[in-house]
């Protein structure tokens, strides 16, 4: 289990890095807005798992990959590794993966993993002040991974001095989008991000 979670630590915190975005088509679209502008980068990630001092047990290795959905195509998906590996899905959200095994021998050598793929991002906009949005009453959603967006857990409670803070910063609005423009001015206005420290 140790050595699972240093070698995912490795590739999520600091080994996992793109080499390179390269921008080629700035925009694709034509001014008269029948078609999304879109952009496409070339992506190379590097991973590096150093040697493992202390081989005897079994070594993991997995490597989140890119999606293809309704604003972003991939293509050109090219792996090249020593070590075998099999492509899968989360079985709870579907992310697709590589799962990596390295022999013994590999674990203690260190064994590097290189992923390329060209990703065409289009631009994906919402005119949120338009009058329909404005007056649209907010369903319940029927998805269940979106019904759990909505849910509470223990690193963002949804009551105390945030349903508090929420209260004060909606009062008197009326439709869902104004209460979401209102406490994103909040957070916008309040909040700051700092990576300062470790962890």
């Amino acid at each position: 289990m140790t050595r699972f979670r240093f070698a995912l630590s490795l590739v999520l915190v600091f080994i996992m890095v793109p080499l390179i975005a390269v921008l080629r088509n700035p925009a694709t679209a034509t001014e008269t807005g029948q078609a999304a502008p879109a952009r496409s980068f070339e992506f190379t990630y590097q991973v590096h798992v150093p040697a493992n001092a202390d081989p005897a047990g079994p070594t993991h290795l997995w490597i989140p990959l890119p999606q293809a959905d309704d604003y972003q195509d991939v293509c050109g998906l090219h792996i090249d590794s020593l070590m075998s590996h099999v492509q899968g899905h989360d079985p709870e959200y579907g992310n697709a993966f590589a799962a990596f095994t390295p022999t013994m021998q590999q674990s203690a050598a260190g064994f590097d993993v290189r992923l390329q793929f060209t990703a065409v991002r289009r631009e994906h906009k919402v005119a949120v002040e338009s009058a329909a949005l404005q007056n649209a009453a907010t369903p319940a959603p029927r998805d269940a991974n979106l019904q759990r967006y909505l849910e509470p857990d223990k690193l963002v409670p949804l009551n105390g001095a945030i349903a508090d803070l929420a209260r004060e910063h909606t009062a008197g609005d009326a439709t869902p989008i104004q209460k979401a423009r209102h406490i994103y001015d909040y957070v916008l206005a309040t909040m700051r991000y700092d990576k300062s420290g470790e962890g």
